[in-house]
């Protein structure tokens, strides 16, 4: 059985949606912690800042591509 996402994956995953749909500049915390139906208190307990999340984001990101690239090798 699959298990259930962590707050913190459900707010990197929010911030890929409104990334990818907008942009990193526009996406803001305000709503990134809506799409992820956190508070913006709890956003920021996950997330000292805007830069931190967009590390996450980017770690996170960096990983699902070299998985694929291995995928076809």
């Amino acid at each position: 059985m699959p298990s259930l996402p962590t707050t913190r994956e459900t707010i990197i995953q929010a911030a890929d949606d409104l990334f990818y749909g907008g942009g990193i500049r526009a996406a803001s915390m305000d709503a990134i912690a809506e799409r992820a139906g956190v508070t913006k208190r709890t956003l920021y307990y996950h997330f000292r800042s805007k830069d931190d999340l967009i590390a996450a984001y980017l770690r996170r990101t960096g990983r699902t591509h070299v998985g694929a690239v291995r995928n076809l090798a």
